[in-house]
C-alpha cells in the first residue's frame, strides 16, 4: 500500500469512529475528513469541493431543509390532530 492509500484509509477509519461515538454532528465529521484529505495532499485544495457541483447534492440538501422547516413548523401530531378534525366537519351536508 503507497502511503496515500494508507492515509485515506486511517481518515476513513477515523470518521467511522467519530460517526459511531455519535459525539459530533455528522456534517462535521464529513467537514473535518474533508479538511484532513486536503491538509494530508490526498484531495489537491482546488478540487476539494468539486462534489457540490453535482445537481443531486442540491436537491438532497433543498429536501433536507425543507424535512426540517416542517418539523420544526409543527409536530407530526398537531398535523393529524388537525386533519382529524377537518374530517369530522361534513361537507357534503348542506347548512341547517
Amino acid at each position: 500500500m503507497t502511503l496515500p492509500q494508507i492515509a485515506a484509509l486511517a481518515i476513513l477509519g477515523g470518521m467511522i469512529v467519530l460517526f459511531v461515538w455519535n459525539r459530533l454532528r455528522y456534517d462535521l465529521v464529513a467537514l473535518l475528513g474533508l479538511v484532513l484529505a486536503v491538509a494530508v495532499g490526498i484531495v489537491p485544495a482546488e478540487r476539494a469541493f468539486d462534489g457540490f457541483r453535482d445537481q443531486i447534492v442540491i436537491i438532497v440538501a433543498s429536501a433536507l431543509i425543507l424535512s426540517a422547516a416542517t418539523g420544526r413548523s409543527c409536530s407530526p401530531r398537531d398535523s393529524t390532530e388537525f386533519r382529524g378534525r377537518m374530517d369530522r366537519r361534513s361537507w357534503t351536508s348542506a347548512p341547517r
